[in-house]
């Protein structure tokens, strides 16, 4: 066998009640569609701009067959050359309908927006696991004031929790053009997908422009279901998930391994 062949019994991806495509099939078609879009004078990626959104999606169809394979299947259709691994081109799902999002950010090095992804029915144990991790007098966790063996620690017990963390990056521009940047494409993605709360981070200074970004978008998807607002870090323990992955990816190297388990491919760079 090939070196990267796949065994047989891998051969075929897994579905929910519809009939199995062959992983060399759907890679095919992801190609395919790689290559139309080049030739079209653009490439299928998951870049975003503040007025649009993705640029160059993919069938529907082809979505619902990557989100079935197993993730060592997934990861080689999302490596394909010319592609940005991320939510919206063969990367692993964001969101899901009835999820509950949490989301917090870091404007280290750059400016990291990420978001916590888990379904309400879920909640109740994360956060009594998050809890536990807290030492006497703490309120919550704050990544950056703990200690390196004290972050490997959390950073373990998180990624044993049944969350999806999404990290959106925006490099060289201000915060003030990053954050509606990243902060609109995380909100254009929950709201395609049917989240049903997204629970921002409290920055008294952002908060305004902030509802009226969320507000915006909601309205021109035409949807009214989703709830946001936002809250103090102590009130959600999910945030601490959050705040941990953008310290992580801010800071680099062995953190970003560290959380892998829990984002995954989950990455897009606008």
């Amino acid at each position: 066998m090939k070196t990267g062949a796949l065994r047989q019994a891998d051969a075929v991806a897994p579905t929910s009640g519809r009939s199995a495509r062959p992983i060399t099939q759907i890679t095919t078609t992801a190609r395919r569609l790689r290559n139309t879009a080049a030739a079209n004078g653009g490439i299928a990626t998951t870049r975003a701009s503040p007025s649009s959104s993705w640029a160059v999606a993919p069938p529907p169809r082809l979505f619902d067959h990557i989100a079935d394979l197993p993730v060592r299947q997934r990861s080689r259709v999302a490596c394909l050359p010319g592609c940005v691994r991320g939510p919206a081109y063969g990367g692993e799902v964001t969101f899901r309908p009835a999820d509950r999002v949490y989301v917090d950010e870091s404007k280290a090095r750059g400016y990291y927006v990420v978001a916590t992804a888990t379904a309400i029915g879920d909640v109740q144990a994360s956060e009594r696991a998050l809890r536990d991790l807290l030492k006497p007098g703490q309120r919550r966790i704050h990544f950056k004031s703990e200690s390196d063996s004290r972050r490997r620690q959390i950073l373990s017990r998180m990624c044993a929790l049944e969350v999806r963390v999404s990290v959106w990056v925006v490099k060289q521009r201000s915060d003030k053009e990053a954050r509606p940047l990243s902060l609109g494409a995380l909100t254009e993605e929950a709201v395609r997908a049917g989240v049903v709360q997204l629970i921002i981070e409290r920055d008294e200074s952002l908060e305004r422009a902030d509802r009226r970004l969320i507000a915006d978008t909601i309205r021109r998807a035409g949807s009214s279901e989703m709830q946001y607002r936002h809250v103090a870090p102590h009130e959600h323990p999910l945030l601490w998930v959050s705040d941990a992955v953008a310290w992580c990816y801010s800071n680099g190297g062995d953190w970003i391994r560290r959380v892998d388990a829990i984002v995954e491919s989950r990455v897009t760079r606008l």
